[in-house]
């Protein structure tokens, strides 16, 4: 089985395993279950400038370095735009969250009900975060209705899918290939350990899924500040990998980095976390309806989803390498002295700690709302020869894989991988920080870098050993450019 961790910080652990675990709930769960099943009535927020009584705390909206949405809820509140959920349960009864739920397409593994409300098992596991679902939920959805919080999108159709009643390969597979979902937000992950992780059955469903009905996949890149594109799920082109950043404009310590890290949403960190909805009562993280103790790049992956539902609304057409491009060419470089930062060819600045930048909701909203979608996508395929990469087609690039195969033994071994591009820009894919445990052979990273370059031109890809300060040799590559012809 598939073994699945919450993306979540030690200070939530501490809190959570800190007091006393429950029993049960005490609510009529087989009442919930069957709510608004045969209605269609939902309810929907509207924005006249008036701000619920929570929303001064909520600095990831409108502080410097929050995501500047205010004036987008005079335009777009998510109308029509279904996202789901894939973590633990959502607490349905909570104020600020129970005329956002799609109680028709949720769904709990568990019972095979459409009440995705946490179980006795969710809310008494040593493993999972049972409040997890709901504050996550909070932050995307909660209701403009004049109490607590406000979510970025309050009217989405809020598909909560609770896998974590019944955490198994196939249940995650479902979540992934569930039909009619615009948005599929995942602020969870494999167990974060040294060395590769490889969610085979989770990537396969994802390709699937982007075959037969296309879905805009956001994943959280993980808070272990560990090497992200050591996780096959998130070096494929099809997810949108999202870190966490300060209130202060510096990515959070504990965000995981790597070439194929997009961008960063606020996502807290020690001593300014988030405010959000908790599990109702004296349940979760706090005894009340609400926390201040929400942090993560599940924070940060929730924010982007209710972003990128905001994008949506203004623009149905567009695709997932459409929102990308968006997010590449609006957000904004914040900690201009981090050295990770680098320019390329044509003036995108991108850093394995800080993507893109951090998102600018009211910029990318406004980009998509005009956006013209990006043409077909094109793929090209070069093998490794005499050191190098031979690439005669011209299409401007939007994301790249490669493959490696090693003739050294270099587990154990400290090493830097880089790709090289014809305009010389660096992506560096292994870093002195990531540890080598196991043989890399096939294994396929994800690279942003190169955003906007031609593909034309030689190739390189380097490795360096930096006990030795050697280079190691390469017996065979595979490099795959996708993109788009101008």
């Amino acid at each position: 089985m598939l073994k699945i961790l919450m993306f979540i910080t030690i200070s939530i652990i501490f809190n959570a395993c800190g007091r006393d675990k429950i029993d049960s709930r005490s609510i009529d769960l087989q009442s919930l279950s069957t709510k608004n099943q045969t209605s269609n009535k939902r309810y929907h927020s509207s924005f006249s400038g008036k701000y619920d009584p929570l929303y001064d705390k909520q600095w990831y909206l409108h502080e410097k370095f929050g995501i500047d949405i205010n004036d987008s809820w005079s335009e777009y509140l998510g109308d029509g735009i279904k996202i789901g959920l894939v973590d633990s349960g959502v607490d349905i009864t909570h104020k600020d969250l129970d005329g956002v739920i799609d109680f028709q397409n949720s769904y709990r593994y568990s019972d095979n009900s459409h009440n995705p409300t946490p179980t006795n098992y969710e809310l008494n596991s040593d493993n999972i975060d049972e409040a997890h679902g709901t504050s996550v939920a909070g932050l995307i959805a909660a209701m403009h209705n004049g109490v607590g919080i406000m979510g970025i999108a309050p009217n989405v159709d809020l598909i909560a899918l609770n896998v974590f009643s019944k955490p198994t390969d196939s249940t995650f597979k479902d979540a992934i290939l569930r039909s009619d979902i615009d948005i599929s937000s995942n602020s969870w992950g494999s167990d974060d350990k040294d060395g590769l992780v490889d969610d085979r059955v989770v990537l396969d469903a994802i390709d699937k899924k982007m075959i037969i009905d296309p879905t805009i996949f956001i994943f959280s890149s993980g808070n272990s500040a560990k090497n992200s594109d050591f996780n096959s799920v998130l070096n494929s082109r099809y997810t949108l990998v999202i870190g966490a950043s300060n209130r202060y404009g510096r990515v959070s310590a504990y965000s995981n980095y790597g070439s194929n890290l997009l961008a960063l949403t606020p996502g807290g960190d020690f001593g300014d976390m988030l405010i959000t909805t908790d599990l109702s009562g004296s349940y979760g993280y706090d005894r009340g309806d609400y926390t201040n103790k929400f942090e993560g790049t599940s924070a940060s992956a929730a924010i982007f989803s209710g972003v990128v539902a905001l994008m949506l609304e203004a623009n149905k057409d567009l695709s997932y390498r459409d929102i990308r491009y968006i997010i590449a060419h609006s957000s904004k470089v914040i900690d201009k002295i981090d050295p990770s930062w680098h320019k390329n060819s044509k003036g995108l600045f991108f850093s394995n700690y800080y993507g893109f930048g951090l998102i600018d909701a009211k910029r990318a909203i406004s980009m998509a709302k005009e956006f013209i979608p990006l043409g077909e996508e094109e793929s090209i395929v070069s093998y490794l020869r005499d050191g190098k990469f031979l690439v005669d087609n011209d299409i401007d690039i939007e994301y790249i894989t490669i493959s490696v195969k090693f003739e050294d033994n270099i587990v154990g071994k400290k090493i830097k991988l880089s790709l090289i591009s014809p305009q010389n820009t660096h992506s560096t894919l292994i870093d002195k920080d990531s540890k080598i445990t196991q043989s890399l052979d096939d294994w396929e990273f994800g690279a942003n870098d190169f955003l906007d370059e031609s593909s034309e031109g030689e190739w390189r890809v380097e490795a360096l050993d930096l006990n030795s300060g050697k280079k190691l040799k390469i017996e065979d590559a595979k490099l795959t450019i996708y993109g788009h012809y101008k």
